[in-house]
């Protein structure tokens, strides 16, 4: 049996290893294919972030990588190399990031820096020259002495009539000679890192005191006639071994002499120079301040750009090709071939167990044979395995009893145990009795002593002291439960009072910052009040509110001023003659202002600084510096009592040019144009083409644009009429037509950005041409005229659109043609003639061209010109033969039957060369 178990196991054994065969042939090709598939997406993600550089070297590594894939190297390897490239761009991306980050770092601290320098000069009271120092110190200390004294540029002011060339000259002067900044004192001190003037009036000359004039407030401590002595002392004209300074920027100091150069208007001498230089400065620091804000936004777009790109590599990681499946078959496939070899060792074990099993069974039938002639049994299958099942039967009976025996003696150990045990628990129970006893005697008499001593205290009123007890710790409770709640209470009491002072404390605050602040407010309101710009005098913030709520809502601020500063820039060079210019007023800072209200008052201290400041616009009008609304109003005024006064002189001016001068030339015009239309109406009907297609041309007046215009045609018949017979309605008509379009043509100039002036005005008001429209027409045979419009030009043939073309231009230049003199030639050119013209069209454009007697000269590729409809014609032929680098002429005439060739005897003053 087991001959042919292991013989039946062998013929299965090798089937399924030809299966296992069969599956790793096509699990080898699959995995192939996937190879190559894993091969093409990875260099699939390497062409699609180009962002990543892997050089020519890195990809055909990575291609001989996937060739050798599992086999010399592994797929982490390939991907290591991607992942290398990433860390790659990522490491660019990070320092550019990082490069980003310093210069938003540096952006911030110039900002802050900016800001500062902003805040500080929007801050300053009045602008300062550069100083050293030691001579700031110096001046510190004079002011801790208590020594008076006055910069000198803080102590003048420029007279009206200085202008503002004169003002830059005399101050840069003043600075580059050292006396801008010197000190004016009354005491004597000996100047340490500092400059003092000393006042030694000139009796006669001129001084700087013919320029400037003293500008001292009452709180200074300087007086001004000391200042006046200073300004006299200072010479304008020639001195011998002295000091002096003019008018060009030229100073002498002794034996030195010197030219200050050009440093821009003045910005220190004068309150209005020091605001302008002030308000200069603070709009340089804004301007550079929001260049700094762009450039700090764009690194910022740099660093999120970074960011964003930093995300996107992070997620590219995440796409890199997997080869999962790929790895997952590479392992299917050493799996099966683990199978295969394994099952092939099973089946040589199987062979080899088959051969000796062979072997075993005859060695055994050998011994059978030998043994078995001893034993009473029939030496075959069925007696042997008959014996052999009694033997077994027997063994199975003799383990059966030995268990049964075992069992027994078991169970007899078992009780003898348990009757020991309960012998030992009956005399514990008995103990236990005994205790229990014991214990009830004592509980019974401590029962009656307790009743015992109830009884006498109940003899001695032990119910009330109980009822006292109760109601004592009944109270105790009570109190304890009331403290408990007081203790809870009184820290709350103890808060809300201190949020009441605090509350209190912060109402005073407010109060006395909004009064002050209303304060402030309301001279700003008054003041701008007083200036006349808005109507009405009413102050109540509610009615100004009520009446200007909409436009605050309406107009932003911002862009208010931003639209005023272009508008001022723009109309600056048209007011010229009005010398508009602008400056601001700016309230001055109030000392409460100093006083800490908290950082909750900050922003509208801020709104206030901002807007304290007050842009004005001033022009001079008649002498006199005044704002624009009242050059506007007067202008008005002028330039209505101006006009009643033009209008008759107007009327006279165009009764006399249009009806007597210009009247009779537009007159002969129009009757000529009409003359020239009717031409070539006549000639354009006279023609018969092989379409039968005729054309014609008006020329329509155009209708009125306007109330105050008239239509062409009636235009047109006014000015035919004799102007004898032209009553005084027909002259208005004419004035208001011609003064409607003036204005018009001026409008359109001025739009043009071309100088208006009167000759254009009426050159292009008199043009009688755009007071009409040419309107071409056509009519077929047995059809009636349309006008020629897109729609119907591009219905037309090829050479229907040729006709429509050439005729009326061809008819319009023999029209003007015929105001030329009798010996004039009728001389027209055409390029490309006739080209998508068919023959017959051809021969009919031709002799159009033959019978309005036209000299002309005309090339084409195709076109001889040898049609019966002309008379006589030379011909030209150009010939390159072969990109040659000549041109031949060969020369034909046509007589109106026959092209003849033109042969000329050679010479050399006759022969022709194109060179190219």
């Amino acid at each position: 049996m087991d001959h042919d178990r292991l013989q039946k196991e062998s013929s299965e054994k090798k089937q399924e290893i030809d299966g296992l065969q069969k599956e790793q042939d096509h699990l080898r090709q699959w995995f192939t294919e996937q190879k190559a598939s894993l091969q093409h997406d990875v260099f699939s993600w390497i062409g699609r972030h180009s962002e990543v550089s892997y050089s020519e070297e890195q990809q055909q590594e990575i291609a001989r990588s996937l060739q050798g894939l599992y086999e010399t190297n592994r797929y982490d390897d390939i991907r290591e190399m991607l992942l290398s490239g990433i860390s790659d761009y990522t490491a660019e991306v990070k320092a550019e990031m990082s490069l980003a980050r310093q210069r938003q770092t540096e952006k911030k601290q110039e900002i802050e820096e900016a800001e500062n320098q902003l805040h500080s000069w929007k801050n300053l009271k009045m602008p300062n020259p550069d100083r050293h120092p030691d001579t700031e110190k110096a001046r510190n200390e004079l002011r801790e002495k208590g020594v008076p004294f006055l910069p000198f540029y803080a102590a003048v002011e420029f007279e009206d009539h200085v202008t503002e060339e004169q003002k830059e000259r005399l101050e840069s002067a003043l600075m580059h000679a050292g006396l801008l900044d010197s000190l004016i004192t009354e005491e004597k001190a000996n100047p340490v890192h500092d400059r003092f003037i000393r006042a030694e009036p000139l009796v006669l000359g001129h001084t700087l005191a013919d320029y400037l004039y003293p500008d001292v407030d009452e709180s200074d401590e300087i007086s001004k006639s000391l200042v006046d002595e200073v300004l006299r002392s200072i010479s304008l004209d020639e001195q011998e071994n002295g000091f002096r300074i003019d008018l060009d920027g030229f100073y002498t100091i002794g034996c030195l002499e010197g030219h200050a150069p050009e440093e821009g208007p003045s910005k220190y001498i004068g309150r209005t120079s020091q605001k302008r230089y002030k308000q200069q400065k603070i709009s340089e620091w804004e301007e550079n301040l929001a260049l700094l804000k762009g450039e700090l936004q764009q690194w910022e777009r740099t660093v999120m750009d970074c960011e964003e790109a930093l995300r996107e590599a992070e997620g590219w990681k995440t796409t890199i090709p997997s080869d999962k499946e790929l790895s997952e078959l590479h392992q299917s496939i050493e799996t099966n071939q683990r199978a295969i070899s394994q099952e092939k060792q099973h089946l040589l074990k199987l062979e080899g167990r088959w051969k000796e099993v062979l072997q075993e069974i005859k060695r055994t039938r050998l011994e059978l044979h030998g043994q078995g002639s001893s034993l009473n049994l029939k030496l075959d299958v069925e007696a042997l395995a008959g014996a052999l099942d009694a033997s077994r039967s027997y063994r199975t009976y003799l383990h059966r009893l030995e268990n049964v025996s075992q069992r027994c003696l078991f169970f007899s150990n078992k009780i003898q145990d348990l009757s020991l045990r309960m012998e030992e628990a009956e005399e514990e129970l008995d103990e236990i009795r005994g205790e229990q006893n014991s214990a009830e005697s004592k509980l019974s008499a401590l029962k009656a002593e307790i009743q015992s001593i109830e009884e006498q205290m109940k003899l001695k009123g032990i119910d009330d002291i109980r009822k006292r007890i109760s109601e004592v710790l009944e109270e105790l409770r009570t109190a304890g439960s009331q403290i408990s709640d007081l203790y809870e209470v009184l820290p709350q009491k103890r808060a809300a009072r201190d949020t009441l002072l605090k509350e209190l404390e912060s109402a005073r605050i407010n109060t006395a910052f909004w009064l002050n602040m209303s304060m402030e407010w309301s001279s700003i309101v008054k003041k701008e009040l007083s200036r006349g710009f808005i109507e009405g005098e009413e102050s109540e913030p509610s009615t100004i509110l009520s009446k200007l709520g909409a436009v605050l809502e309406k107009h932003d601020r911002a862009k208010l001023n931003e639209q005023l500063t272009k508008t001022f820039l723009n109309e600056q060079q048209n007011l010229m003659e009005y010398r508009m210019f602008e400056y601001s007023e700016e309230e001055e800072r109030p000392d409460w202002f100093s006083e800490d209200f908290g950082e909750y008052y900050e922003p509208f201290k801020n709104e206030w600084e901002q807007l304290r400041s007050r842009r004005l616009v001033q022009m001079e009008y008649q002498g006199q510096r005044v704002s624009p609304y009242f050059v506007h109003s007067s202008l008005e005024k002028e330039l209505e009592s101006q006009r009643g006064w033009l209008d008759e002189q107007d009327r006279q001016l165009y009764q006399d040019i249009m009806v007597n001068t210009v009247g009779v030339i537009l007159r002969n015009r129009i009757q000529r144009a009409q003359k020239w239309v009717k031409e070539m109406n006549a000639i354009m009907e006279s023609r018969d083409n092989s379409s039968g297609l005729i054309f014609s041309v008006a020329w329509k007046p155009l209708t009125a644009e306007s109330e105050q215009e008239l239509d062409t045609s009636d235009l047109v018949k006014l000015l035919q009429r004799n102007s004898k017979f032209l009553n005084e309605e027909d002259l208005n008509r004419i004035t208001k037509h011609f003064q409607s379009r003036i204005e018009k043509a001026k409008e359109l100039i001025q739009l043009r950005n071309e100088g208006s002036t009167l000759h254009q005005v009426l050159k292009e008001v008199l043009d009688y041409r755009k007071w009409f429209t040419f309107v071409l027409s056509f009519r077929r045979v047995n059809e009636p005229k349309r006008e020629l419009t897109n729609n119907a030009f591009f219905k037309f043939s090829g050479g229907e659109k040729a006709m429509a073309m050439y005729i009326p231009l061809f008819t319009a230049a023999y029209s003007r043609y015929k105001e030329a003199g009798e010996m004039a030639p009728f001389i027209i050119s055409l390029d490309e003639a006739f080209a998508g013209v068919d023959e017959q069209n051809i021969r009919d454009m031709f002799e159009v061209v033959e019978q309005l007697g036209f000299n002309y000269i005309m090339n084409s590729q195709a076109l001889w010109g040898d049609y019966d409809t002309i008379s006589s014609l030379s011909i030209s032929e150009l010939v390159r033969p072969k990109n040659a680098d000549f041109v031949t002429v060969i020369r034909y005439e046509w007589d109106g039957n026959q092209r003849n060739l033109i042969i000329e005897e050679e010479t050399e003053e006759d022969e022709e060369v194109l060179i190219n």
